[in-house]
């Protein structure tokens, strides 16, 4: 089993300023518990409240705001922006506010003339206080606060047949150009992408075997990438496969794959509560050729865990980190 070894692993994710950065590393925004970020705040704040779930990691968070302002008063619960919601949080706001926070399902307000209270739901898994200590850094001002989250969305074959001859080459990201790749015997999907082109694109993903006969396909317009679901027995270690993905003009981009027992892959120096977090820390720290299948394994998060779909949202956009 290989153990790869990374320095200073210690706080923050999302979209944060540098300012806020700060006080979100170990206290306001856990890694494995935000689930929305306070966008915006119209209106008076002072008319609204956020309720911790955790009391305790609430008083932490105040304790950690006054010391970075230099006062000793403890401060208010109103939302401000780029507050961090995490499980079981409740956020309520009267009709002389409103409040805009982003989650995995977009944007929300709450208050004035919409619904008064946002109630975040309880965690579906169990995390470890220490969770973030091992993989939040390597996150740390993902974004600019001003990028905007982009959720890609599929489009009509005939929009993608209209502009082929638009769209950019059929390239690999960045974070994937070895094109020799490892994945675990366990994986339920494997995610195929590539650089995001502006025009509709279709194009097509292929998991092949030994043989070459096709395993998994999925077809793509828009989206630069695509989820290839994989049936119990698919994988077996040892196995050589061929992902191919191929545009509507013939381009090709092939990635030649082998199955590996899952113990075999890369683990953290300490442990971690869930395989999305696992994932979010090899795909960091861990060798190039262990990316696709972190890039598969981060879609395990919960559907409300607003980490692992920001780094995803990153991932697919090509973006540093």
């Amino acid at each position: 089993m290989r153990v790869i070894l990374a320095a200073g692993l210690v706080a923050a994710i999302l979209v944060v300023r540098p300012s806020y950065a700060a006080v979100a590393d170990d206290k306001t925004c856990p890694i494995d518990e935000v689930v929305a970020v306070i966008r915006s705040v119209a209106g008076d704040a002072t008319k609204t409240h956020i309720k911790r779930a955790h009391p305790d990691a609430e008083k932490d968070a105040k304790d950690a705001t006054n010391e970075q302002k230099g006062v000793g008063d403890p401060a208010d619960d109103h939302a401000k922006s780029d507050t961090c919601i995490r499980y079981g949080d409740r956020l309520e706001a009267g009709p002389e506010a409103v409040v805009t926070i982003e989650t995995t399902k977009g944007k929300r307000h709450i208050g004035g003339s919409y619904d008064p209270v946002f109630q975040a739901p309880e965690a579906s898994e169990a995390v470890s206080p220490g969770a973030m200590s091992y993989v939040a850094s390597l996150y740390h001002n993902l974004f600019s606060r001003s990028s905007p989250t982009v959720y890609a969305t599929g489009r009509g074959l005939e929009d993608c047949q209209q502009a082929e001859e638009e769209a950019l080459p059929l390239v690999p990201l960045d974070r994937l150009g070895q094109t020799h790749q490892e994945i675990g015997a366990d994986l339920k999907e494997i995610v195929a992408a590539w650089k995001p082109s502006a025009s509709p694109h279709s194009v097509q993903a292929t998991l092949r075997g030994r043989d070459g006969i096709a395993i998994a396909r999925a077809d793509s317009c828009g989206s630069a990438h695509v989820t290839l679901p994989l049936r119990p027995g698919d994988l077996h270690p040892n196995d050589p496969l061929t992902l191919e993905i191929v545009d509507g003009r013939g381009e090709r981009l092939d990635y030649d794959l082998i199955v590996v027992e899952p113990k075999d892959l890369p683990v953290p120096p300490g442990p971690l509560p869930s395989e999305w977090l696992v994932a979010a820390w090899r795909l960091a720290a861990g060798p190039p050729e262990t990316r696709l299948d972190s890039i598969a394994r981060l879609q395990t998060a919960p559907p409300d865990a607003l980490a692992a779909r920001s780094i995803s949202e990153a991932i697919w956009l090509d973006s540093k980190f």
